[in-house]
């Protein structure tokens, strides 16, 4: 099977650049990048043929019973028949706040975060008002919020998970009847019962703060254990949701444990710690068992399926290394990849969403200094007051669109639209520059008001085709960036297998060929690559009168040997064999 990545003439790799026929030195290849990726490089290894499953299945099947004992683990620590603040992990979280050593230099660690906090913002307070480098930073500041709730989960990493997961037992349980039932034994006041389902009714309203608003409506911490109390390993039916079908599909009964759940969501929160080490090792711990075991991410059988799938994984690659490279290998797959990534997810999804923040840019801009332009032009017939900002006029108009229907709907729309396309207005370069590729990472977000069907429709796509964009942005370009810490981290404690070492200089090699290559660029011209003349090759003698072939070369009695490695020019030349090749074949159809 032939390699892609590799010119069949020269059995060395193709120099990775732009696909327009530019090679940029230094360039990084789109595979090599998806590859460094947690996905991607979990992906390489998935089998692909029946051979391959029969092979990894052992360690698959492994890798799910490994899941399936670290759930059962984490729920033994979570204490899962009574509260949190019993648990084995709020009792080991006690010992380490306990522990001199860090309650010294606990003040120390925070103190210290807290003033290179505190500088950052002196110097943000301190440039000026109407600086490019203040408006972008602010915007960056404000961001923007994920439209998919999901994701506005997502945003928040495992907790953010944990949430979500037990505001879906409260709705299974409120479905059934169940719950009500409960509130009203824990004599809840009916206005906070009805307004406790209208929370869970709310689709769009992130886990964290539906459990937060019912949490209030129970009169605090303590009416949210009192209510885990009440469910522990009850039965509630599970249901799939299939997109454009009305009615889900009922898939039995599943083991609910309400407490168990709560439990988690606390430990991931911090709960009982007091100390920075205890908080980040209590998170860690939970968050290395989640990724393991999948009980918060995908839960019940799915749940098993990606522990098999991250276990297995790590399993199969350290099984397959060198027998003194078996820990390393494992530990770096682990590490590295899955809570490396669960981990730094919650980041890399602030990093997005807050540089889309940059589309907003000129949103302060007061509307009485350019309204009246826009009136002469019919664009905006709504007044507003001249301090009025362009935010708070979108948010007006928002605000009464949502009331309207018709041609009414339609005006205001465009009128919303008027004045985002008037917030681009008299920006300097640089911010319109920012405003722009805010507005790419941004797409489907804070969407114009839809008013009629193809709208919607059009919304909606916009809104997908974003979010997979944002996706990927994510898994395969920032990712990869922030999960270079784990690996370090695995390497300096197991120590680097040989595998990465050779992949690392082999990538450190190509990269200093690249850098060592001039940029070569094709015009896209019908001119013969062949008249391209190599500074090595002596210039050809065009008058001969003599019945000796031309030659532009020196001939030797000695046969040439050449490597590739020790001379670049020959490489450059090699390289460019296959665009000769399909250069002459033109040519020889043309001549039929």
């Amino acid at each position: 099977m032939t390699n892609i990545g590799m010119n069949p003439y020269t059995g060395l790799p193709y120099n990775q650049g732009n696909f327009n026929g530019v090679t940029t030195p230094g360039a990084i290849s789109v595979n090599d990048q998806i590859k460094d990726s947690p996905a991607g490089n979990a992906a390489s290894d998935f089998p692909t043929t029946p051979d391959e499953f029969i092979k990894a299945a052992p360690y698959y099947a492994v890798g799910a019973g490994g899941g399936f004992a670290i759930m059962k683990g984490i729920n033994a620590v979570c204490n899962k028949d009574g509260a949190y603040e019993g648990s084995k992990l709020a009792e080991w979280a006690g010992k380490i706040d306990g522990n001199k050593y860090i309650n010294s230099t606990n003040g120390k660690v925070e103190s210290w975060i807290t003033n290179r906090i505190n500088g950052l913002k002196k110097w943000h307070s301190e440039l000026p008002v109407n600086s490019s480098r203040k408006k972008i930073i602010d915007s960056i500041n404000q961001g923007t919020t994920p439209g998919n709730s999901m994701a506005k989960s997502q945003i928040h990493g495992i907790s953010g998970m944990a949430a979500d997961h037990v505001k879906n037992e409260l709705v299974n349980l409120k479905e059934s009847g169940k719950l009500e039932k409960a509130l009203n034994e824990l004599k809840i006041d009916s206005k906070e019962i009805e307004k406790i389902k209208g929370i869970l009714d709310n689709k769009n309203l992130p886990g964290l703060k539906a459990i937060e608003q019912i949490e209030e409506s129970l009169g605090g911490p303590k009416g949210l254990t009192a209510l885990g109390d009440k469910f522990k390993d009850i039965k509630t039916p599970r249901t799939l949701k299939i997109p454009f079908v009305k009615e889900p599909l009922s898939l039995g009964n599943k083991t609910l444990n309400l407490n168990l759940s709560l439990n988690k969501l606390k430990g991931l929160q911090g709960a009982e710690t007091k100390t920075f080490v205890s908080r980040i090792l209590q998170k860690s711990g939970l968050i290395a068992g989640e990724a393991a075991s999948g009980t918060i991410i995908g839960g019940g059988a799915f749940g098993l399926v990606l522990s098999a799938f991250f276990i297995g994984g790590s399993i199969k690659k350290a099984m397959e290394a060198p027998k003194g490279e078996r820990l390393s290998t494992f530990m770096e797959e682990f590490i590295g990849n899955y809570f490396g990534f669960f981990v730094t997810m919650p980041f890399a999804m602030k990093a997005l969403y807050s540089t889309a923040g940059l589309k907003n840019l000129g949103m302060d801009k007061k509307i009485g200094e350019s309204l009246d332009g826009f009136k002469k032009a019919g664009n905006i017939t709504t007044k507003f007051t001249d301090g009025t900002t362009i935010k708070q006029g979108i948010k007006e108009l928002e605000e009464r669109i949502a009331k309207e229907t018709g041609e009414a709907a339609i005006k205001t729309r465009n009128e919303i639209k008027a004045l985002k396309s008037l917030s681009g207005k008299g920006l300097p370069f640089v911010q319109k520059v920012s405003k722009f590729f805010g507005r790419v990472l941004g797409v489907g977000l804070e969407k114009l008001p839809a008013v009629t069907k193809t709208q919607k429709v059009l919304g909606k796509m916009k809104g997908f085709g974003g979010g997979g964009m944002r996706f990927a942005v994510i898994m395969f370009a920032i990712a990869p960036v922030l999960t270079k810490p784990f690996f370090w981290l695995s390497h300096a404690i197991f120590g680097t297998p040989t595998a990465t070492k050779e992949a690392e200089k082999a990538k450190e090699t190509e990269q200093a060929a690249n850098d060592n290559t001039q940029p070569v660029v094709n015009n896209n011209t019908q001119t013969s690559p062949f008249t391209v003349q190599n500074q090595n090759v002596a210039p050809v003698n065009t008058v001969n009168n003599s019945q000796e072939p031309v030659r532009t070369y020196i001939p030797s009695a000695e046969p040439a040997v050449f490597q590739a490695q020790q001379n670049q020019a020959l490489t450059n030349v090699l390289n460019k064999s296959d665009v000769m090749m399909n250069y002459a074949n033109g040519v020889l159809q043309n001549s039929h």
